[in-house]
């Protein structure tokens, strides 16, 4: 074994998993499938400092003259939230051709995110 990996979690780790009667094989693949959950989890604690922006579709209706837009699809009134723009536009094309009497528009709503610690005093 070369000098600079004695001692390193990784090899006494391996050799636990040796003891514990594991093959060399199963051993590595548990450190590899160890290694890249602890990866993963890294990444995503770093990502929680930055923004994270979500983008929805969602239709909406109005009659005639009327001011107000209404979420939703008239006569079932269900609030389609849909995640990519084609399924929205495919959406807003089928209720505008099954309920012509009814004007229709399509609203992006875009989320962001934020993580922001607290400053909150100790318990007494």
């Amino acid at each position: 074994m070369p000098q600079d990996l004695q001692g390193h979690p990784g090899v006494d780790l391996f050799n636990l998993l040796l003891r514990a009667g594991l093959d060399a094989d199963t051993a590595r693949r548990r450190i590899n499938a160890h290694a890249g959950m602890v990866a993963r989890e890294q990444r995503y604690l770093a990502d929680t400092a930055a923004p994270h922006t979500r983008v929805a579709y969602r239709l909406e209706y109005r009659e005639g003259e009327d001011d107000v837009w209404q979420p939703g699809t008239p006569g079932i009134g269900v609030r389609w939230s849909l995640t990519t723009q084609s399924e929205a536009l495919a959406r807003l094309a089928e209720a505008r051709q099954r309920w012509p009497h009814y004007e229709h528009q399509l609203v992006e709503i875009t989320t962001t995110v934020t993580h922001t610690p607290l400053d909150v005093p100790a318990a007494p």
